[in-house]
């Protein structure tokens, strides 16, 4: 198993999912423009490095309930999914990277990361495989 400075093994997944306060969510209004972005609730979670985000969809400045659910239901997991992420056999993702932040989606969760030691980022994708359990897809959303 690869050494890296910014696992969330250092603490267990019910450390992360205490963390998650929906209260403290922030609306990101939505942009237009060459980048445009959909209208985001934000909880960030954690501190110092391994501090991330959370981004559920949001529309007109609510989240639904489903999204905090499915939020919670990775959090929970968060540590097993997270080393899953990390343990993929390609020599390109071990440069000691952060996770940035977890995208949930409709039909998906998206982990984002970024190196500590190269100019890189990347995504990773999980999805549902029973009503408990995340499973790795891998580098492309899943369709």
């Amino acid at each position: 198993m690869r050494t890296n400075s910014f696992r969330l093994s250092v603490n267990p997944s019910s450390h992360y999912s205490s963390l998650f306060d929906e209260s403290s969510m922030v609306i990101r209004p939505a942009v237009g423009g060459h980048r445009p972005r959909s209208e985001t609730g934000v909880v960030t979670v954690g501190a110092g490095d391994l501090e991330f985000e959370i981004l559920l969809p949001a529309v007109e400045g609510r989240v639904q309930p489903g999204y905090i659910s499915a939020a919670k239901s990775v959090l929970a997991q968060i540590v097993d999914m997270d080393e899953a992420a990390r343990a993929v056999p390609d020599t390109t993702i071990d440069s000691d990277e952060i996770l940035a932040y977890v995208v949930v989606h409709d039909d998906c969760v998206e982990f984002h990361y970024f190196a500590t030691t190269v100019n890189s980022e990347w995504s990773v994708y999980f999805t549902k495989h029973d009503a408990d359990r995340w499973e790795y897809r891998g580098f492309k959303r899943p369709q």
